[in-house]
């Protein structure tokens, strides 16, 4: 897992390069025109359809996450050892080359490189929220137990009900039934996705 992180902030960092401060300042003025013009309810409805998972989605993942890490890989070793600005420099330039393999070899699948590192954190966020859901689930539990004892004072059992309160209201939230909604999807494949992530 470590990794396959490394290597996506390898490419991050190409891909940035390569895109450039202006690129980076018109994304900037182009995401402030467009929240301005969103209400409130719409940049959650958004939020809501960028964090959600198709069964599609997550099937090409799997096909298409050898495909990922084999260029990858291959952009690893060619940045391993430049450490001066002009070695950088011409491996920055020699990662434009890469960036478009990474897209060619991805579009088959329905993904570019963003695409795909999105969808992976989205898969990885659904592992995360599923597998803390138990303890989760015991933290709100020992809260209610702590409410029930008369050893504890009024004031700190004030402040644990506020905070089991947020809790419960946190696993009602239509980021928490996405995950939920996403799980039922992802479970399907999770052998395989943790096969294919295991050696990371």
């Amino acid at each position: 897992m470590k990794r396959f992180i490394s290597l996506l902030i390898l490419l991050f960092c190409i891909s940035f390069a390569l895109t450039g401060c202006k690129g980076s300042k018109e994304a900037s003025q182009a995401e402030k025109a467009s929240a301005d013009t969103k209400t409130e309810e719409e940049a959650e409805t958004t939020k809501i359809e960028e964090l959600s998972l198709t069964e599609k989605e997550v099937k090409s993942f799997i096909e298409a996450y050898p495909v990922f890490m084999k260029i990858a890989k291959e952009v690893n070793e060619e940045f391993k050892g430049l450490s001066d600005s002009k070695s950088l420099l011409k491996g920055i330039k020699a990662g434009k080359e890469y960036e478009e393999k990474v897209n060619r070899a991805l579009k088959e699948y329905g993904f570019t490189m963003e695409g795909f590192i999105a969808t992976y954190g989205k898969i990885m966020g659904t592992f995360f929220y599923m597998k803390s859901a138990e303890f989760r689930e015991k933290t709100r539990e020992n809260m209610k137990e702590m409410l029930k004892n008369p050893a504890i004072p009024e004031e700190q059992k004030k402040e644990i009900k506020e905070n089991l309160e947020e809790m419960e209201e946190e696993e009602e939230s239509d980021e928490i039934k996405v995950y939920k909604k996403n799980w039922e999807i992802v479970k399907k494949y999770q052998d395989k996705i943790e096969e294919l992530t295991s050696g990371d």
